[in-house]
């Protein structure tokens, strides 16, 4: 009986496993030696590409870097409680919940990094500070002019917390490297893919739609961050009585771009300068063009080649401003140039036109003094240009002079020299040809 059992359960487990493998399919028995030989085809088709490369930042929201002036405490004796700093305070606006409020430190300038790579951040400054001295916080006690002090912190890099005063009327930030999103499992950048369909992206050849996203409980609290902030004060002993009342205007820029790509220090320019130069970092091709842009996009014209040059470790950019082709329109006003590599790749930076010269000079001034840093060699003639190339007049020999031991030691008679009433105000060059035939050129703003 048991063995009748065990025959019939073997039976029925075969027949189930016959039901439940496939048949496999066979040809036909070949019996002919030349028709034994054949093949298959096949396709091999990608299924897609996810570019991981995402750039993603999320911009300071702060309004406004307005402040106010107040060397004699005058706001503090108004309203002591809104304003508590007293004599020699600049009082910024802080947002907050429940109205503004105001101290010597700006809002901050916060920049979030949710790209799935390293960015680069820098933060520039612009003022039109006037008749105001730009100094820094331990001058204010001994100033006898009206001065006052900016300082740039941030919390981020080299020198976090430590104030950096702003003593020029443009200033560049060193540049830091914000850590980006990483790829992650539960929190961070994740690859995905599903048969719903997604906004412009096309499905792959079996259906699929991909994507590289940050996940959905990935929050601004988990990206790295850089901010910045402002900081001042002023003089309280100097006489402000001449200074306007908008004494001061102030412009805060910032920039983010993937780390390692070329990058520029530098966004004075000026249209009279023959050399103004900008830090390059990163940069490993020659320029193969220049273009000047108003948007920062399209190109309107292209910088001569004789206009710039690029130095041997191409770490350090020329633009001759007399040459670069910036008009007299653009005074006051910002304009990019657009440098395009060998390798076709681009970088695109932004400078403050003006059209101002290197040095002082003054027509009634007997004794104009310059540096002309490194000079061995006597000077065999000078010349007058309004354009920094073209000869308007020479400079008779007995209106200048090089210190006889130190020739790096220039002194021009600006009521000898030859430079009339009728340039004050603009700009003029002073062509100078040593010895040896080399020139050099100084740019000089003529005052009375």
């Amino acid at each position: 009986m048991r063995n009748a059992k065990v025959s019939k359960i073997l039976a029925a487990s075969m027949a189930a496993t016959m039901l439940l493998t496939p048949a496999t399919v066979l040809a036909d028995d070949v019996t002919d030696p030349g028709l034994a030989s054949s093949g298959i085809e096949g396709d091999g088709s990608l299924e897609g590409y996810v570019n991981k490369e995402v750039f993603r930042v999320v911009l300071p929201t702060i309004q406004n870097v307005n402040f106010t002036l107040d060397p004699q405490g005058l706001l503090k004796a108004a309203d002591s409680t809104k304003y508590s700093i007293g004599p020699g305070a600049v009082y910024f606006e802080n947002a907050g919940s429940s109205g503004s409020s105001y101290s010597n430190t700006s809002d901050a300038i916060k920049i979030l990094n949710k790209s799935s790579y390293d960015v680069e951040v820098g933060l520039s400054v612009t003022l039109d500070n006037g008749d105001i001295k730009l100094a820094d916080k331990a001058a204010l006690a001994t100033a006898n002019e009206p001065s006052l002090y900016l300082g740039l912190t941030t919390d981020t890099g080299s020198g976090a917390g430590t104030p950096v005063a702003i003593k020029s009327s443009t200033f560049d930030s060193s540049i830091t490297t914000v850590v980006g999103v990483a790829e992650a499992a539960t929190k961070g950048y994740q690859l995905t893919g599903s048969k719903t369909e997604i906004p412009n992206v096309k499905p792959s050849p079996n259906g699929y739609y991909y994507s590289y996203e940050l996940t959905d409980d990935f929050t601004d609290a988990d990206a790295k961050n850089i901010s910045y902030k402002l900081e001042g004060a002023c003089d309280t002993k100097a006489d402000w009585s001449d200074i306007a009342t908008e004494a001061v205007t102030a412009s805060v820029t910032w920039s983010v771009q993937k780390a390692g790509l070329p990058r520029v220090a530098g966004s004075d320019y000026s249209r009279a300068k023959l050399n103004n130069t900008y830090t390059l970092t990163n940069v490993t091709q020659d320029i193969k063009s220049i273009g000047i842009s108003v948007d920062g996009k399209s190109v309107s014209t292209n910088v001569p080649a004789e206009a710039y040059t690029l130095s041997a470790d191409k770490g350090t950019l020329t633009i001759n401003g007399t040459k670069a082709g910036i008009g007299a329109a653009a005074d006051g006003n910002s304009r990019y140039f657009i440098v395009t590599f060998a390798d076709d790749t681009k970088m695109t930076f932004r400078v403050n036109v003006t059209n101002t010269g290197e040095f002082a000079y003054s027509i009634q001034n007997t004794a104009n003094t310059y540096t002309l840093t490194g000079n061995t060699k006597e000077i065999k003639s000078m010349v007058i240009s309004v354009d920094g190339s073209t000869n308007a007049g020479n400079v008779p020999a007995e209106a200048y002079s090089l210190d006889t031991t130190d020739k790096t030691a220039l002194t021009i008679d600006g009521s000898k020299a030859g430079i009339a009433s009728r340039a004050i105000g603009q700009v003029r060059y002073f062509i100078i040809t040593f010895a040896d035939d080399t020139t050099t050129t100084l740019s000089v703003n003529v005052a009375e």
